[in-house]
């Protein structure tokens, strides 16, 4: 399509196809109700996301009376029946070689009286591919206390917030919750109206860690700053147009891995722990890789051909 730049006060050049530059007032005129029929259907997609949003608040509430349950087998609360454990450990195994395996692991590891699933939530978001990079080796016997995470969904104003639990007198700090809040808005943009994407977040905070004298993961031993999976609850900030690109990207990134815990870690936890999790959450890296394979296969195909026609 060809294109012809256009000068802007604002944003100094803009981009304008040319059969646009080309039309007719009257042609022009019918774009314009175009364009008003858009913002409408764009003001449609706001009443969807706020209905979304009652209901996720409705859904939080019942599933996280299931999560509760989930909470008291993994903490050792509630030990299941043979029948609410009647499901394969696994899945993706043929049930034959699973009974084949799980004989062989019980020969290896023995019962030693262990109460719920020690480090479910560690090993869960190991499974993750976006939080096994954010975990540092020094981060693992912390996160051996982590006991829960959940979440709850407010509508007025719009949010959603992250509760991690933490074992008392875990030996690293003195909360026994940390919680992040996204605050979020389904509003329309009134000076961009019409690069609405769904709901954004307006403000993120996170609780501060009260960390133990010398058991701060995220500092080394000269107080500076390293690497740590709780580096994520140092994030906070405001939505604001005069924040510096790099931190409002930071705050977009912060914001995805707050809602892949929401969608994703919370809802199948188990999955994650038995590593189980199809189309996980690093898929577009995944596909990304397989494209540059490809294109690498590709290239050497062209270039083996090359060969053989010399």
């Amino acid at each position: 399509m060809d294109v012809m730049e256009v000068v802007d006060l604002e944003t100094d050049t803009v981009e304008v196809p040319e059969h646009v530059m080309k039309s007719s007032a009257e042609v022009r005129h019918r774009v314009r109700a175009l364009k008003k029929l858009q913002l409408d259907a764009l003001q449609l997609q706001v009443q969807f996301y706020n209905k979304v949003n009652e209901m996720e608040a409705e859904f939080a509430k019942c599933a996280n009376a299931i999560h509760a349950k989930r909470a008291a087998i993994v903490n050792g609360q509630y030990e299941p029946t043979a029948e609410e454990a009647s499901l394969p450990l696994l899945h993706v195994l043929d049930k034959d070689a699973l009974v084949e395996y799980e004989r062989e692991w019980d020969n290896t590891n023995p019962n030693k009286g262990e109460t719920g699933v020690p480090r479910f939530w560690l090993n869960t978001l190991m499974g993750s591919a976006t939080f096994v990079d954010m975990i540092q080796e020094r981060d693992e016997p912390v996160l051996e206390h982590l006991v829960d995470i959940s979440y709850s969904v407010d509508t007025s104003p719009q949010a959603f917030t992250l509760i991690f639990k933490f074992s008392p007198n875990n030996g690293y700090f003195t909360n026994t919750e940390v919680m992040k809040r996204y605050e979020t808005s389904t509003a329309l943009d009134d000076k961009d109206p019409f690069n609405y994407e769904g709901p954004y977040w307006v403000s993120v905070t996170s609780t501060d860690i009260n960390w133990l004298p010398g058991k701060d993961v995220t500092k080394d031993s000269t107080g500076d700053l390293q690497e740590s999976f709780f580096n994520f609850f140092k994030v906070n900030g405001r939505r604001d147009q005069n924040l510096p690109p790099l931190a409002m990207e930071e705050l977009e990134q912060d914001y995805e891995l707050g809602q892949l815990i929401c969608d994703e870690i919370i809802p199948r936890a188990v999955l994650y722990y038995t590593g189980e999790v199809n189309g996980d959450d690093d898929s577009d890296f995944e596909c990304d890789e397989e494209e540059d394979t490809e294109d690498e296969d590709s290239n050497s195909g062209d270039a083996s051909n090359e060969e053989m026609d010399e």
